[in-house]
């Protein structure tokens, strides 16, 4: 499965693709994953939100509180 962002290579079969995907830093997401693993207990609700979005950034809030969100997100990129 792919998500909507991602780029992907035709093949010989029309609905076989094959993914284009950006190199993943590894080190950063520890930390990030590392971060919130320490700190989850003190945050709020939004402030956690915001941390799984910054470690996933493809998630989207659809149909919640969140989704202002994902228009915060939108601006910053």
């Amino acid at each position: 499965l792919l998500a909507t962002n991602e780029d992907t290579i035709s093949t010989y079969h029309e609905k076989i693709m094959i993914a284009k995907t950006a190199p993943i830093e590894f080190d950063g997401i520890k930390r990030k994953i590392d971060g919130f693993t320490r700190n989850f207990h003190t945050m709020t609700n939004i402030e956690l939100v915001q941390m799984m979005k910054a470690i996933v950034p493809e998630y989207v809030s659809n149909n919640s509180i969140y989704e202002q969100l994902d228009v915060e997100q939108t601006k910053e990129k």
